[in-house]
């Protein structure tokens, strides 16, 4: 699951891209929204600190912060 969840919020993040109008918060709550649609409850709620995590380091990778 944990595989697969990563890919989704990869996905998500490369989707959300083409998304202007939103900004980085925005573009944010989307792909959370996004992944709670197709996620249980059950393993949003479980893995929900691990998804922002996933997606704050991903955005930092996006923006080469990481030393």
């Amino acid at each position: 699951m944990e595989n697969t969840l990563f890919k989704q919020i990869i996905g998500l993040m490369n989707n959300v891209e083409k998304l202007i109008s939103l900004d980085g918060e925005g573009k944010k709550r989307y792909v959370l929204i996004e992944i709670r649609k197709i996620i249980t409850d059950e393993a949003y709620e479980r893995y929900e600190p691990m998804i922002i995590i996933i997606i704050d380091g991903l955005i930092d990778v996006s923006r080469k912060k990481i030393t």
